[in-house]
């Protein structure tokens, strides 16, 4: 195994001594604008100040970026195509805005939830980076523990404590968005039923039906895509007994491998958008758009997830943890 580098970038904060990593324990109280983490095979940053944001993720071996690159200079920042949406972006506990009536009331959660573009707390734990974010309106706290594993694979822990006296509805859903061309193919092992949560009217497909699989036109869902079709999907996979997916880059012969704990996250979300002006004003038109969500529940929002029979609580006191795993493979 690589002995692991972490690097500090520091340039666009107020400089301060950071203690060598065989030291126990580093607290960065302002954290810096990127954490990277690297060995011989994969190059990861990492945004604390930007909900967490998992900005890129590189193969060192065909210089390949497995992360989604936002090139746009310019945001409003009203609504979430507004921000920039490189990266691997944390939703909780929504994904789409919405309103959930509880017993306290009527809570309005804004698009994405409560933990994008936030800035978190972050420590350098030897070859760790643990970073967490308190959330008052819902008395509970999120974590999120990064650490490179063998010499190609990032591993990410997480736990979600409830801290009040109340049980908490919540989605958990990933936001990774790839990089992909038109030699980009998705595999999705072992799924025979998709639910099409919304596409657009040039798909094909019905919003909110259940779809069996294959497809008599698999390229749809899986790939090679084109920027040229101007179409979109957003479906779910049924519950997921074996938690992996997988996008191959053909023309570098490397695959990003996707793995996730089933026991608390049973589904996966799966975005693609083939050249769709989402905005209606030319900005996405033509770009190939992908996200792998493993997630908590069928739907973006509380409702969908409690009409579909999928939306979790967390108990008074109780505290989840799962894990998330991506892994380059040679293909």
């Amino acid at each position: 195994m690589d002995e692991l580098k972490l690097k500090l970038d520091i340039s666009k904060v107020q400089k301060r001594r950071i203690e060598p990593l065989h030291k126990k324990k580093t607290v960065i109280k302002r954290p810096p604008s990127e954490i990277v983490l690297e060995n011989s095979s994969i190059k990861v940053v990492i945004d604390p100040n930007c909900g967490g944001k998992i900005r890129s993720f590189v193969s060192k071996k065909t210089n390949t970026e497995f992360l989604y690159q936002d090139t746009r200079k310019k945001f409003s920042n009203v609504g979430y195509s507004e921000h920039d949406i490189s990266g691997f972006d944390e939703c909780f506990p929504t994904v789409a805005a919405c309103r959930f009536k509880t017993d306290e009331g009527i809570n309005y959660y804004e698009d994405h939830g409560l933990l994008w573009q936030r800035a978190w707390d972050a420590e350098v734990l030897g070859d760790r980076v643990v970073m967490s974010k308190d959330i008052p309106q819902l008395k509970c706290c999120f974590e999120r523990t990064c650490r490179l594993e063998g010499s190609g694979s990032l591993m990410l822990k997480y736990e979600i404590s409830n801290k009040g006296d109340r049980s908490l509805p919540y989605i958990y859903s990933a936001h990774p968005l790839l990089s992909v061309n038109e030699q980009t193919v998705l595999e999705l092992p072992d799924v025979n039923r998709i639910y099409m949560y919304v596409a657009s009217d040039n798909s094909g497909f019905s919003n909110n039906t259940w779809v069996d699989l294959p497809l008599e036109n698999d390229k749809l869902i899986k790939g090679p895509f084109s920027g040229k079709h101007e179409r979109f999907v957003k479906f779910f996979t049924e519950q997921r007994s074996s938690g992996l997916a997988a996008v191959r880059r053909l023309d570098v012969e490397e695959s990003l491998l996707v793995q996730f704990d089933t026991e608390q996250l049973p589904y996966l979300g799966v975005f693609v958008s083939e050249g769709f002006d989402s905005l209606d004003d030319g900005e996405f038109k033509g770009e190939l758009l992908l996200a792998l969500e493993p997630t908590t529940g069928i739907g973006d929002n509380l409702s969908t997830c409690e009409s579909t029979g999928t939306l979790r609580y967390i108990l008074p006191g109780q505290e989840i943890s799962f894990w998330i795993r991506l892994t380059l493979r040679k293909d």
